[in-house]
């Protein structure tokens, strides 16, 4: 993308509404449309933020290492638009902190890592981001740059806010069960509707499956 466009691009991403929880009209639909695009949505659209648009917000937020806070602002505008993560830091061999413990989560998810998630970009961690670009065919660097970032995104991550559960929960609200390589996302029951927007519904199968890039296997009992 030239300078000129990509000036553009931003001028026009500057002048979009925030959007958030009750929020309607046109900015609405093309949120959905977006959403629909990437994946995370799967309703019709309508132009009304509802639960269901919300939790694809956090969803496409929590994949692109924005804080999963269900409001589109500028930042999240952005990365719509771009379908990269954004003003993320270059990290290499002695950072730290939250960052890393995210680069450090995604490498252990992708099996390129086998150490603790504590924040330090060590020996073993640097080893781990060199494997991951050469399994992607970037440069090989050890460094987590943009390019590096945006492969990172790409990487199936389970989904877990706090207000979710720490359990999966059954339908008739006993506990229930996930499996999958990492935190699923489990959902108390007055958060299954929300969930509905990502084309998971109650049935009587024992599980059921979702397979989205970053969301991995949910298992709901009755």
């Amino acid at each position: 993308m030239s300078s000129t466009t990509q000036m553009k691009s931003t001028q026009a991403i500057g002048k979009k509404p925030q959007l958030q929880l009750g929020s309607q009209g046109k900015a609405v639909l093309e949120l959905e449309e977006l959403l629909t695009k990437l994946g995370v949505y799967r309703q019709p659209a309508k132009g009304i933020f509802n639960k269901s648009v919300q939790f694809a917000v956090k969803l496409f937020q929590f994949r692109v290492f924005l804080p999963p806070d269900g409001i589109v602002g500028p930042l999240t505008w952005q990365v719509l638009d771009t379908e990269n993560p954004v003003n993320m830091p270059i990290l290499r061999f002695g950072s730290s902190g939250k960052a890393v413990a995210n680069v450090q989560e995604v490498l252990s998810i992708s099996k390129h890592y086998g150490g603790k998630i504590d924040g330090e970009f060590s020996t073993l961690t640097e080893k781990a981001v060199r494997a991951f670009q050469k399994s992607f065919g970037i440069e090989i660097d050890g460094i987590i740059n943009q390019e590096t970032w945006t492969a990172l995104s790409q990487i199936p991550r389970g989904y877990d806010p706090k207000w979710f559960l720490t359990r999966a929960v059954s339908f008739s609200g006993k506990p229930g069960f996930c499996r999958g390589s990492a935190p699923v996302p489990t959902l108390p029951i007055h958060d299954l509707q929300a969930f509905q927007g990502l084309g998971l519904f109650p049935s009587e199968e024992p599980l059921q499956r979702m397979k989205q890039p970053w969301v991995l296997d949910i298992g709901l009992t009755r």
